[in-house]
């Protein structure tokens, strides 16, 4: 994979004074798309952020089509969207550019510097079918910590699919030195399994997943084992029914600076 396609933000992103709790973002969304109170096409709507009075009101049909219209444009500036990326840069523009149009007043944006994650490259491969690559996507670093694997694990290696993480799936298998295939809704039983020496943990798309999926999925401690995310509907499908029994993976990341803006 190139590195406009590598990151997902999506998925769970470390970026500075960025963790905001997610009613937050939800205000943010609504008030930028005209959904608050102040002058634009929606001046006499009813507030909607979450300390308001009228948080509690609820979202007509037009509401839910204009929201869903908004993140499928943010959707298609990429898979990559985290701080320093060009799709983070068309991100933060179209909502800048959407609070101007409904407050009718210029957005003021603070820049500044800031070292960010860059994976150069993040592939994985099945062994069996030299010709398929399945598209796969590194998860947010631990503690500052990128994934990393040893010269000795850049072969193939099993491949195991345990659900949602309970160590009755792993019974009689080889966890040391494979590969585990989870559901991303598994919390965070990943834990100890890479406790026992798995090579690498792939998570596992769905279209139910949420935000607490993805969070699940980061500790603040310093972890190296490589967390990875499988979102192609036929990869995991064929993950899942065990069709792709061995992976050869390949993983090249590291620190950059770039400007970005509040």
């Amino acid at each position: 994979m190139n590195d406009a396609a590598t990151w997902e933000t999506h998925l769970v992103c470390h970026n500075s004074g960025s963790r905001m709790r997610l009613g937050m973002w939800t205000g943010f969304i609504l008030a930028a798309l005209g959904f608050g109170g102040g002058a634009g096409p929606r001046a006499g709507a009813a507030a909607t952020h979450p300390g308001s009075s009228t948080a509690g009101r609820k979202l007509v049909p037009a509401d839910v089509r204009a929201i869903r219209q908004a993140v499928e444009r943010v959707a298609a500036f990429g898979a990559n969207r985290a701080a320093g990326t060009l799709g983070a840069e068309q991100t933060a523009n179209f909502y800048a550019g959407r609070l101007a149009e409904v407050t009718r007043r210029p957005v003021w944006r603070e820049p500044f510097t800031e070292v960010v994650p860059r994976v150069r490259l993040c592939q994985a491969l099945d062994p069996e079918r030299p010709g398929m690559v399945i598209p796969i996507y590194a998860l947010a670093p631990c503690g500052a910590q990128l994934p990393a694997l040893r010269p000795t694990e850049r072969t193939a290696a099993p491949l195991i699919y345990a659900g949602n993480g309970r160590l009755r799936r792993l019974s009689g298998k080889t966890v040391a030195g494979a590969w585990v295939a989870l559901n991303i809704n598994s919390g965070r039983r990943w834990i100890p399994i890479a406790g026992l020496g798995a090579r690498g943990i792939i998570f596992l798309g769905s279209p139910g997943a949420n935000f607490i999926d993805f969070q699940d999925k980061v500790s603040a401690a310093p972890v190296s084992i490589p967390r990875l995310f499988v979102a192609n509907p036929a990869a995991v499908r064929a993950i899942r029914r065990g069709q792709v029994r061995r992976l050869r993976v390949r993983i090249q990341a590291g620190w950059v600076r770039r400007t970005v803006a509040n």
